[in-house]
């Protein structure tokens, strides 16, 4: 509504002092504008605030913005903007106080001059083209992730004594983290995330005030000489993905009171998780996988009564598994691939939230509970291969009406295929490859979403009545070295629109291959060996 017969201060966007009438700000943000900055901005003499974020304006930034003794903020986050930023970039905004250039095309070095915007407090460069020049700068934030930065960490950094985040993830920064960084004692946030920094983890005695600390996805190797020392307001660490190869002290969490997320995964970590998890009363998500840890799983972190994820995955942890009665908020649980032994007394109990339950590759041998599923209500995927399992599938999956993927391949199921597992309409994946199965395959009419079925090595027998009916998004479909004696419909094919892999070989399929093979048009593999079908081979294939 910018129309001349109306006052300025009335037009969207435009806010103008109560007294002069002048404009203090401009916020256009997101209107999906295509057009360049006009230099005539320059001529609002008392412009505080510039919003343009959330546009698709180009080129460069007018020479007359930097001209604005009068802005506090600039926010140009997310348009097409390219250009270098001038090297007297600061010398008239000096009342600037916040600068947001993320997401633009911006390129070429960060002036050594922004030093001179002594109110300046909150910085983003990233999604830019950008690298740095270390200079010293009085910021509180800075935010300088997704560009292409290079070379070392300024040790100089310990001179922004005033920092509070710190965020240089995704860019090249190599060589070891500087020891300056722990004099930054006002620091809440240090993000590292994703360089090529290597050497050891600083000393972090006098870090008080942090309470986010991510530096995964690097070359980080050595001990943790830093966990001697407090963080006591401590909420995240990441340090997953490095070389650091130690054994945890046995005190490590002791004194992380506030710590919720903890991530150690893709290390070489050995000895046994420390039992004082205890202390870490406010642990939502713990990540361990693919480690080297041994031992058994601390029983002390049944009581980590907030805990929502417990990825412990690829380890060598052996002995039973512990009870899980009190952790009402777990919603997943990964042990798979490790040495754990015996049954499965825990799943006595209620974990009413859980949605995903890996505790495959290990050597349990126990027969499942009949009421197994009763207390998981909102169980999305089961995974339970390569164990040794025994005892018929319980029949009360139809509890988990939200199961989408249940793996029980590599075990020893006898008996029948449960028929109510026919109503897990939202069912995605099944596979039980690898059991002792007998009987007929089970109707499969209400399983409308199934895209993955493998029913492979067992001993089934019968005929296919499920395929009467319409598995319309099935890819997958492996029923080989069974006992199938049956002739295959003649419009088996017909509602299997997006089959790509067929496997029924090594069973007695007799009779002709049916013709309708044509409504397969995404079938890539087709393997019916080692059975006795007979007449032409359909030239429809």
């Amino acid at each position: 509504n910018w129309n001349t017969s109306s006052s300025v201060c009335n037009w969207t966007g435009i806010t103008c002092d109560v007294r002069t009438y002048r404009v203090t700000a401009l916020n256009i943000s997101g209107l999906n504008l295509t057009v360049t900055i006009p230099s005539e901005l320059g001529n609002l003499s008392s412009l505080q605030t510039l919003d343009l974020s959330f546009n698709w304006f180009s080129g460069s930034i007018p020479a007359s913005i930097f001209n604005m003794s009068s802005l506090l903020s600039i926010n140009f986050i997310n348009n097409a903007l390219f250009g270098e930023l001038p090297p007297n970039f600061c010398n008239h905004l000096s009342n600037l106080e916040s600068l947001f250039l993320k997401s633009n095309m911006f390129h070429g070095k960060i002036p050594s001059t922004l030093s001179s915007c002594k109110r300046l407090r909150e910085t983003s460069l990233s999604l830019n083209d950008f690298f740095w020049d270390h200079t010293k700068r009085n910021w509180q934030q800075l935010y300088l992730s997704k560009n292409m930065f290079y070379g070392e960490i300024p040790s100089d950094i310990a001179n922004c004594s005033y920092l509070r985040i710190l965020v240089l993830q995704f860019n090249n920064f190599s060589g070891a983290i500087p020891k300056e960084i722990s004099n930054l004692t006002k620091l809440e946030k240090l993000d590292l995330q994703y360089n090529k920094l290597q050497g050891t983890i600083p000393y972090a005695g006098h870090l008080y005030q942090l309470q986010w600390l991510d530096l995964s996805d690097n070359q980080l190797s050595g001990s943790l000489p830093s966990f001697k020392f407090k963080m006591p307001l401590l909420q995240f660490l990441d340090l997953s993905s490095n070389r650091l190869s130690a054994e945890l002290p046995t005190n490590v969490f002791h004194n992380l009171p506030f710590l919720e997320e903890l991530y150690l995964s893709n290390n070489m970590f050995y000895g046994e998780i420390p039992s004082d998890t205890a202390n870490c009363s406010y642990l939502r998500i713990l990540v361990l996988r693919f480690n080297n840890f041994s031992g058994a799983i601390p029983k002390e972190i049944s009581n980590l009564t907030k805990l929502e994820k417990l990825d412990l995955q690829y380890n060598r942890l052996q002995g039973t598994i512990l009870y899980v009665g009190h952790l009402l908020q777990l919603q997943w649980l990964d042990l798979s691939d490790n040495q754990l032994s015996g049954s499965l007394p825990s799943f006595k109990f209620n974990m009413p939230l859980l949605q995903f339950l890996d505790l495959s590759s290990n050597r349990l041998s126990v027969e499942l509970p009949t009421n197994v599923f009763h207390n998981l209500p909102f169980l999305e995927e089961l995974y339970l291969s390569n164990n040794m399992f025994y005892g018929e599938i319980p029949s009360d999956t139809q509890n988990c009406s939200y199961l989408r993927i249940l793996v029980l391949k590599f075990n020893n199921f006898p008996g029948a295929i449960p028929k109510e597992i026919s109503n897990l309409t939202k069912l995605e994946k099944l596979d039980l490859q690898y059991n002792r199965l007998q009987g007929t395959i089970p109707y499969a009419g209400h399983l409308f979403q199934l895209q993955w079925l493998d029913l492979s090595d067992n001993q089934l027998s019968g005929s296919l009545p499920s395929f009467k009916f319409k598995m319309p998004l099935l890819q997958f479909l492996d029923l080989s070295s069974n006992r199938l004696s049956t002739e295959l419909p003649t419009n088996v094919f017909h509602n299997l629109p997006f089959l790509e892999e067929l496997y029924l070989s090594n069973n007695m399929f007799y009779g002709e291959i049916p013709s309708d093979t044509p409504n397969c048009s995404y079938l890539r593999i087709l393997v019916v060996q080692f059975n006795n079908f007979s007449g032409a081979i359909p030239k429809e294939i």
